[in-house]
């Protein structure tokens, strides 16, 4: 599953190819869905998922559009930016101890794990 950024090209040719692979699911701009018996929501905006988790409607909000990974607890909700996979990218400056990342979070228990990218594979 997955949204679309603020800065994603070709959107509706990625829509396109994503909902034919049949593993993969576009959201366009905003998610809402239900896994595991967890309400999930993901948006770009960090700004915007954290809110949403603040209201305590979802178990697990999902944001990233500034690129730093964080996780927040707020009551019954977490709010998790899984961080950047881009961190050489002249676009996106990056503070110098950033590193490429992405988060698995296992919806049984609501840990959050925070994968690091091996140098090698950081764009």
């Amino acid at each position: 599953h997955f949204v679309f950024g603020n800065n994603d090209g070709e959107t509706a040719l990625a829509e396109r190819r994503s909902n034919s692979a049949g593993n993969l699911t576009c959201h366009l701009l905003e998610m809402r869905l239900e896994l595991n018996n967890k309400k999930i929501f993901m948006n770009h905006y960090s700004s915007i998922s954290e809110q949403v988790a603040k209201s305590g409607e979802f178990d697990l909000c999902i944001g990233g559009h500034d690129h730093t990974y964080r996780v927040k607890n707020h009551d019954n909700s977490i709010f998790v930016n899984p961080g950047n996979t881009v961190t050489k990218d002249k676009w996106l400056p990056q503070k110098p101890d950033e590193e490429s990342s992405f988060a698995i979070v296992d919806l049984d228990s609501m840990k959050v794990e925070r994968i690091m990218l091996p140098e090698e594979f950081q764009a």
